[in-house]
C-alpha cells in the first residue's frame, strides 16, 4: 500500500479525518501532487527538503 492509498483509507474513517498527513517522497510530480490533494494530504514535500519537513511538522504540532 502506498501513501496515497493509506491517506485515502484514513480519510474515509471519521476517527482520522482531522489527522494531519504529510507526504515526504522523492517521487512527487505535478500529477502525484494533484492525486495527493484529491485524497486529502495536508502537505507534500520532496526529498531532501529536511528543513521544510521539520517546519511543516512543527506547524501541525506546535
Amino acid at each position: 500500500m502506498d501513501g496515497l492509498h493509506l491517506t485515502k483509507r484514513l480519510r474515509e474513517d471519521d476517527r482520522y479525518a482531522e489527522l494531519p498527513i504529510i507526504v515526504f517522497s522523492s517521487l512527487i510530480s505535478d500529477d502525484l501532487r494533484h492525486k495527493g490533494e484529491s485524497v486529502g494530504v495536508n502537505a507534500q514535500i520532496t526529498k531532501p527538503e529536511i528543513g521544510r519537513l521539520i517546519e511543516t511538522v512543527d506547524s501541525y504540532v506546535l
